[in-house]
């Protein structure tokens, strides 16, 4: 099987989420042939997997194997770097969105959906056919092959958040440090990620405003500490929130 046709098989492999196959073609082809672009695919194999187990320093370590040797494409490297970190984000905040709406937090999914969509890659990288087959994974859309299983069997709300918005810190601190942060397509990357981070932020704060510490109950049978009286009444600073307390107060009475 020639180099091209085993990279191809690779691709696929990395598409259907069979991340052990994928892996070992690159491999294959880091052994045998010295290849920048499998010991790129073998990045992105790991960087797919960041929710699952594997870890940025993993992701860097292979990013910088295939820059060594082709320094000449340091540049197009980086592109494709920062452009998957953006698909894998995006499909984390996709996670979080859809874990709002289940429970009725985000009042703005739509919106917010709507934006992460939007969520731009870096420019050009797609277009370059200095690693064509690695670009076409991005240019088949979020989400593709990004393994998520760990994060949709979260039933906390919380602990999902709390977890993406460590994947994806810990993602954008290690892809800093391995490019060319003064570079325009890194502004772009930078940009991204805080519009990123800013839907996954705005959807927990939501949830926190519609899911309150206590219940009605808690406060009538005086459960609730002075401290967190206070942050209710801040929450009950809001009249639509004091009209759902209030009606939910009566519902108490009569049960």
């Amino acid at each position: 099987m020639d180099y091209s046709t085993q990279l191809d098989f690779a691709t696929l492999a990395l598409k259907g989420k069979r991340y052990q196959e994928a892996e070992n073609i690159y491999m294959q082809l880091v052994s045998s042939s010295g290849s920048s672009e499998a010991w790129l695919g073998m990045a992105l194999c790991k960087l797919y997997q960041l929710s699952e187990g594997k870890t940025i320093e993993e992701v860097v370590f292979c990013f910088n194997k295939a820059k060594n040797l082709t320094p000449d494409l340091t540049n197009e490297l980086e592109e494709q770097l920062m452009s998957h970190t953006i698909i894998v984000l995006k499909t984390y905040a996709q996670i979080v969105e859809t874990a709002a709406i289940k429970h009725q937090a985000a009042k703005k999914s739509a919106q917010a959906g709507a934006l992460i969509a939007g969520v731009s890659l870096i420019a050009g990288a797609n277009s370059n056919r200095a690693f064509g087959t690695i670009a076409s994974l991005a240019g088949t859309g979020a989400g593709v092959g990004v393994a998520v299983d760990s994060l949709n069997a979260m039933n906390d709300y919380k602990q999902l958040v709390v977890t993406v918005l460590n994947k994806i810190n810990e993602a954008i601190n290690g892809i800093k440090e391995a490019v060319n942060n003064e570079r325009p397509e890194y502004l772009q990357f930078e940009n991204s990620v805080k519009s990123i981070l800013g839907l996954v932020k705005e959807n927990s704060l939501e949830a926190s405003k519609n899911n309150p510490k206590y219940s009605v109950k808690d406060f009538l049978l005086g459960r609730v500490s002075s401290a967190d009286m206070f942050k209710f009444g801040l929450h009950l600073s809001n009249p639509l929130n004091w009209i759902k307390f209030v009606k939910n107060l009566f519902q108490n009475k009569k049960n």
